[in-house]
């Protein structure tokens, strides 16, 4: 049996936050792949848009879609920021989706 104690209690609050920091990063480094309309356009995994993902807590893009402002949102796509955490995880990594290199 092994128990861990901490002093330091983490909520999810905690763990899911972002700043406003990484949101001006998120719409920075990725504005070519949250623009409204089409086409759609899938952020390579090892660019800047996703470096910048990964900054953020558990890639937690809902976080940052609720820190943006109306200006914002006429000119970013807020389910395409949603979706970078899933674009943008190393671990589920898509050729085809990125590309046209087929695996």
């Amino acid at each position: 049996m092994c128990a861990i104690i901490s002093f330091d209690h983490a909520t999810s609050k905690k763990l899911a936050g972002c700043t406003n920091m990484q949101k001006e990063a998120i719409l920075r480094d990725c504005r070519e792949f949250i623009r409204h309309g089409n086409p759609y356009k899938y952020p390579p995994v090892g660019g800047l848009c996703c470096v910048a993902v990964r900054s953020v807590p558990f890639h937690n893009m809902v976080c940052i879609v609720k820190l943006l402002k109306q200006e914002e949102l006429k000119e970013h796509d807020r389910e395409k920021v949603r979706t970078l955490q899933y674009h943008c995880d190393s671990a589920f990594e898509q050729p085809h989706l990125v590309g046209n290199n087929y695996a």
